[in-house]
């Protein structure tokens, strides 16, 4: 439990620290013109995958794999997506922009408990609506080598993403400045 703590102590300073409590941060990646929000959850999930199966492999840690029920996660993910893109924060980043003072993140926050509520209470009749249950899909194989190649191969492909979204780009020259030529 402390060492949960304090692996969350460091992750909410670098969060805070690159600016992804920020509204123009998390919408400028909706934008396609500020890659620091994906840098940085793809090193924090690139390092604690790895972490993770670590605690795993020692039983510091429990593994419990929900089902894969596609539609459910499609839908999840759009709604997930249009509060980002309405609120500029992601549920993990809203407590911290409100203790930043940023008063909208309470309302987003008070708001997603309220869809929560209303969908664990819709949930009985919206489940035959929501396809088929695929089963607890993971990267933990039977084998602990087979296990560690897969999280392993995913981390790595985690952090070289991060690599690549640091590359610098070219500059492209604005509307106005081709005006001047």
């Amino acid at each position: 439990m402390i060492v949960a703590f304090l692996a969350g102590v460091v992750v909410a300073l670098l969060i805070q620290r690159v600016g992804i409590t920020r509204f123009d941060r998390v919408v400028g990646f909706g934008l396609l013109e500020d890659f620091e929000a994906p840098k940085t959850v793809l090193v924090a999930v690139g390092v604690s995958s790895l972490l993770f199966l670590l605690e795993f492999q020692l039983g510091w840690a429990v593994l419990d794999v929900k089902p894969l029920i596609v539609a459910g996660v499609v839908g999840g993910g759009i709604l997930f997506g249009a509060g980002m893109a309405v609120l500029g924060y992601c549920p993990g980043t809203m407590p911290m922009a409100l203790g930043e003072g940023s008063l909208d993140a309470g309302a987003g926050m008070a708001g997603g408990l309220l869809a929560g509520l209303a969908f664990t209470e819709a949930y009985p009749r919206l489940a035959p609506l929501l396809g088929p249950d695929l089963g607890d899909v993971n990267l933990y194989a039977r084998s602990v080598g087979a296990t560690w190649g897969w999280v392993s191969l995913f981390s790595v492909a985690c952090l070289a993403a991060a690599f690549l979204l640091d590359r610098p780009r070219p500059i492209s020259p604005s509307p106005d400045s081709r005006a001047a030529i």
